[in-house]
Order: structure tokens, then C-alpha cells, then sequence
């Protein structure tokens, strides 16, 4: 985990993540960056992941919880697929 935290009394945790690219690639994400990240957001407390994209200089905040990095997760997970996640900056 890039940051565990307290804030105001909440937990924080985040992971940052960096590409070159416009485009996120889930298995940049481990399972046990994710399992912490599920445990902190199911405890009430606050998760994220961070993810700058160098090549327009843009950085993205991807809340976790019932989100789509969730869900794109569990499903890439379950069916062992490369999952990838295209954001278009704009």
C-alpha cells in the first residue's frame, strides 16, 4: 500500500499508480492491493487508487467501494481475463 493513514478520525489508505499511457491496465493492481483496499472500505473507512497518466498529465481518483474498479476486478479475477480500462482524457 503506497499510503495508510488517519484523517479526521477515518482510516485512509491509497494506492498511486503511474502509466504512459491513456489507458489503465487492471493487472496493475495486485489482489492483495485490492484485499486491503476492500478491507479499509468495508471497516468504514476510506480507499482509493490513484492513477496518473503521464502522457496527457492528467491524475484520476478512482474511489473504491461498489465502483467499477470493483466490479471490473471481481470479474477479471473470476475468469482469469486482462482486463483493461480505457479513460479518455479530456
Amino acid at each position: 500500500m503506497d499510503y495508510n493513514g488517519v484523517y479526521e478520525g477515518y482510516a485512509i489508505a491509497f494506492e498511486a499508480k503511474s502509466v504512459s499511457i491513456d489507458r489503465f491496465d487492471l493487472k496493475n493492481i495486485h489482489s492483495h492491493q485490492i484485499d486491503y483496499l476492500q478491507k479499509v472500505d468495508a471497516l468504514g473507512g476510506i480507499s482509493f487508487v490513484l492513477i496518473e497518466f503521464r502522457s496527457s498529465k492528467q491524475v484520476r481518483f478512482l474511489q473504491f467501494g461498489i465502483t467499477c474498479i470493483t466490479l471490473l476486478w471481481a470479474v477479471g479475477r473470476e475468469f482469469q481475463k486482462k482486463i483493461l480500462m480505457f479513460m479518455r482524457m479530456r
